[in-house]
C-alpha cells in the first residue's frame, strides 16, 4: 500500500507540472483571467442584490458551471490530449501500476480543478463586496453556512463526477477535441435532471447532505469502474 502511495504520489506531482506549464502560457492565462474577472467579479457585481440572497440560481455557476468546465476540459486532456502530444507513452512505458497511473491522472486534475474553483468562488465574494462598497453599505460579505458548504464541499463530488464521465472519453477518443465535445456533452447529461426540472436543488441542509452522499456514491462506482477496465495497452493505442 505505501509503494501505491508513493507511486500515486509521483503521477500525481508529474500531471500537476505538466498541466501547470501548459496554464501558464499566454493563452490560457488570458483565457483563466477572462474566466475570473467575468464569473468572479463582473457577474455577481452585475447581479448584486440577488446573487446576495445566495439561492441555487445565483450560486449555480460556482456549484456546477465552473467545476464541470474545467474538470471536463482536463480530464480529456489527460489521455486524450498525451496520447495526441505522444508523451503518453512514455508514462505507460514505466513499471508504474495501472491504479497509481490512473488514480494520479485523476486526483491531479481533481486538484488542480478544485483551486481553480475556489479561486473563482473567493473572487465571486470579492465582486459581492466591491457591489456593496459602491452601494455604501460597507465589505462584510461572505457567503453563510449552508452556501459555504455548497460551494467548497458539494462541489468535491460535482468535480469527480465531471472526471468520471469525461475520464472515459479521454481514454478511448484518439485525439483532443472529440474527447474534449464528448466530455462536454457528459457533464450536460449530468446536469440534465436539473436543466429540464426533475430534480429541485435548494440550498438547504435536507437536500444538500442526501445529494453530496449520493453524487459521491455514484463517483466512487464510476470511477472504481473506469479503474478496473483501464488497460495501458489499449490507452496507447
Amino acid at each position: 500500500m505505501d509503494k501505491l502511495l508513493r507511486d500515486i504520489g509521483t503521477v500525481i506531482k508529474k500531471e500537476l507540472k505538466e498541466i501547470i506549464i501548459l496554464s501558464l502560457s499566454l493563452g490560457q492565462i488570458l483565457s483563466s483571467a477572462i474566466f475570473i474577472l467575468l464569473f468572479g467579479l463582473f457577474i455577481p457585481y452585475e447581479q448584486g442584490e440577488y446573487f446576495l440572497r445566495q439561492t441555487f440560481a445565483s450560486l449555480s455557476l460556482y456549484i456546477f458551471l465552473v467545476p464541470l468546465v474545467m474538470s471536463s476540459g482536463l480530464v480529456a486532456d489527460s489521455f486524450a490530449g498525451e496520447r495526441e502530444r505522444k508523451t503518453l507513452e512514455a508514462l505507460l512505458a514505466t513499471r508504474l501500476p495501472d491504479a497509481a497511473i490512473f488514480i494520479g491522472k485523476v486526483m491531479a486534475v481533481f486538484i488542480y480543478t478544485y483551486v481553480f474553483t475556489v479561486i473563482v468562488v473567493l473572487t465571486g465574494a470579492a465582486g459581492a463586496n466591491i457591489y456593496l462598497y459602491r452601494a455604501g453599505q460597507g465589505m462584510d460579505f461572505f457567503y453563510n453556512a449552508l452556501s459555504s458548504f455548497a460551494l467548497f464541499a458539494f462541489t468535491i463530488p460535482v468535480i469527480f463526477a465531471g472526471i468520471a464521465v469525461g475520464v472515459f472519453f479521454s481514454l478511448r477518443c484518439r485525439d483532443l477535441r472529440t474527447a474534449y465535445q464528448l466530455s462536454r456533452i457528459g457533464w450536460l447529461i449530468i446536469c440534465l435532471p436539473l436543466i429540464v426540472g426533475w430534480v429541485k436543488f435548494t440550498i438547504t441542509w435536507e437536500f444538500l447532505m442526501p445529494a453530496f452522499y449520493i453524487l459521491s456514491g455514484m463517483d466512487a462506482i464510476l470511477l472504481f469502474t473506469a479503474i478496473r477496465f483501464f488497460n495501458r495497452a489499449k490507452t496507447a493505442f
